[in-house]
């Protein structure tokens, strides 16, 4: 009974092997013809549609370009205004260099009360007033300092998103100039075909020349006979009037005053 059960499950196991083996042949199969049917629609497609298509995917990074204009102008205003800010920190930095610097020589001057800004304090007071105000200065200068390093870093940020915006718009003209140079070399490969197709063989033109020669000379030979040939008037001889001399002359005659006939000169 074991050795039934192990038989039949060997048998589906082989079964198996087989569908597998088979399902894979078929796949692949399929594969190969949606490749070659791809292959086939692509040769389809006229050339023109083609390059408009490669202008349409090189158009395509515009959408790119603008996410990075966009963050490009975002930091342009951020280190603006951190420049500004930074620079404004720096001065009021500075300016509490000397200032601090003369309080504490007035501090050491002083033997019982110090002028201190505005306001006069005890020298003990003076000496609390100088320790607090040369913690905001430590204080503001290290801010300064971490205002610097980000400013640098925005800078360095700024400049790598102008060079890419750069980058990409070249890239961009650089590669719809070769689609235009290949279309361009593809125009004229068809106009050579055509120029070649139509073009006459100089052989066959110059046969036709010979025969025009040929039939302008025959045409030449049969004028000259026709001058040689004398004419024949197959012209009937003309017939005499049908009517009288007085017949023709009664328009005149019958309004004109009669006439005496003319006398004979008698020698």
């Amino acid at each position: 009974m074991k050795l039934k059960k192990m038989l039949l499950v060997a048998g589906v196991a082989a079964l198996g092997v087989v569908a597998w083996k088979s399902s894979n042949g078929v796949a692949k199969s399929f594969r190969h013809e949606v490749q070659s049917v791809a292959v086939w629609a692509e040769k389809k497609v006229p050339m023109e549609a083609r390059f408009e298509q490669l202008r349409r995917d090189a158009q395509s990074i515009d959408g790119e370009m603008d996410k990075v204009k966009n963050d490009l102008a975002r930091e342009i205003v951020e280190v603006r205004d951190l420049t500004d800010r930074t620079a404004q920190l720096r001065a009021a930095v500075e300016k509490n260099v000397g200032t601090l610097t003369a309080r504490g020589q007035a501090i050491t001057d002083a033997t019982e009360k110090v002028k201190y800004g505005a306001r006069t304090f005890s020298k003990v007071e003076a000496l609390a007033q100088l320790e607090k105000d040369v913690a905001g200065y430590k204080r503001d200068k290290q801010r300064l300092t971490q205002m610097e390093t980000t400013l640098g870093h925005r800078e360095a940020i700024k400049e790598t998103l102008s060079k890419t915006l750069d980058s990409m718009r070249t890239k961009k003209a650089e590669v719809l100039a070769a689609i235009d140079e290949v279309e361009a070399d593809y125009k004229q490969t068809r106009l050579n075909a055509v120029e070649s197709k139509y073009q006459m063989d100089d052989t066959k033109l110059a046969q036709i020349k010979e025969s025009l020669r040929d039939l302008k000379k025959s045409v030449a030979v049969e004028k000259e006979l026709q001058n040689l040939t004398p004419r024949v008037l197959d012209e009937a001889p003309a017939a005499g009037p049908a009517k009288t001399v007085k017949e023709i002359l009664a328009p005149v005659t019958a309004t004109a005053t009669p006439v005496a006939p003319e006398a004979n000169d008698e020698n």
